[in-house]
């Protein structure tokens, strides 16, 4: 956000109506999500920091009115937020404050070295992390704020003119998983998965780094989804143990596995032998029980929040787990093919 003072004034309908515009916003816009296009925009920028400003302020504003800003943001502190300076230490309130801004675990207040109220940086890779938070969660706060804001019919035009928001779309509707269900004279595709669901979807096949929970309830949804959406943590009040195992073959499972890999593999700290170690272990593979996904009331708080943004659906009184929502959907679908009939 610095240099904004040379662009104060504008006058978003007019910049906008101007065709060179258009085209550097596009073109920008590729460069954050296909970094191949960074050298063209520079060379045709040339060093002009007003309008470098401009393109990627106004290309900001616009991506805040589509459903792809999360991912942006992504992509955005993926590519600005190594080349913010991160002090040797810092207050350690100063840290609260950023990482309580944060949907990151790994800003734990334990995982660094604390003395004597500063909070130290031994590695780079901590510093970097810092930095990132600080512009992802600043582009946060921003991004808020605008989505409050109305933009001009032009801008609305213009963002369904866009090649690169197409290719996101396109590339998202073809990685969506299709499901069947017993009893389900049908196919479920992503489009009946509960909003906080998507979200990470969304999140994941657009290059972005969801939280550790948010993964974590993920693969156990996506699993219950295919194999048994009725599986809960609690069956008749009390505790089900159960594992991968009692729902699925071992070569339905292998390739499960190998369709949740190739969905996480865009992620930045992929590492597919650690993934198909943590998938194993979460789904009782390798480990005692399957994990479960969390249930709604628990999305509230721990990063899942940032996923969590409920519809008409979500406020039903027996929704209480996003396995029932899916469950709705399914219902509603078979009540309209019956229908037709």
């Amino acid at each position: 956000m610095d240099h904004l003072d040379k662009i104060k004034d504008m006058d978003l309908n007019e910049i906008l109506g101007t065709v060179w515009v258009r085209e550097f916003i596009d073109l920008y816009l590729k460069t954050v999500f296909k970094m191949e296009f960074e050298e063209m925009y520079t060379r045709q920028m040339k060093e002009d920091i007003k309008n470098d400003v401009l393109i990627q302020f106004v290309s900001f504003i616009l991506m805040c009115h589509t459903p792809y800003i999360n991912p942006y943001i992504t992509r955005l502190t993926n590519k600005i937020g190594k080349t913010i300076e991160v002090p040797d230490k810092m207050n350690v309130w100063d840290f609260i404050a950023i990482a309580s801004k944060s949907h990151d675990n790994d800003l734990d207040l334990c995982r660094f070295d604390v003395h004597d109220g500063w909070v130290y940086f031994k590695t780079k890779e901590e510093k970097l992390l810092v930095g990132d938070t600080i512009v992802r969660t600043t582009l946060m706060e921003h991004a808020e704020k605008i989505k409050k804001m109305d933009i001009p019919e032009i801008g609305q035009d213009f963002l369904r003119t866009m090649d690169v928001l197409f290719d996101l779309k396109s590339k998202i509707r073809s990685r969506r998983s299709r499901i069947k269900l017993e009893n389900f004279d049908g196919e479920i595709d992503g489009e009946m998965y509960p909003p906080c669901i998507k979200n990470i979807i969304l999140e994941l096949e657009t290059g972005g780094s969801p939280h550790h929970y948010a993964r974590r309830s993920l693969v156990p949804f996506l699993f219950a989804a295919k194999f048994n959406p009725n599986l809960r943590l609690f069956e008749d009040d009390e505790v089900k143990i159960s594992r991968a195992t009692d729902y699925a073959t071992d070569a339905e499972l292998e390739d499960f596995i190998k369709d949740i890999v190739d969905l996480f593999k865009d992620v930045r700290d992929f590492n597919e032998e650690r993934t198909v170690y943590y998938l194993k272990n979460n789904l009782g593979i390798t480990s005692e029980k399957i994990m479960h996904c969390e249930y709604c009331k628990n999305w509230k708080n721990n990063g899942l929040e940032y996923y969590c943004t409920p519809d008409v659906i979500c406020g039903r009184r027996d929704v209480v787990h996003p396995l029932d929502y899916l469950i709705v959907k399914v219902k509603n679908s078979q009540k309209a093919e019956e229908n037709k009939k």
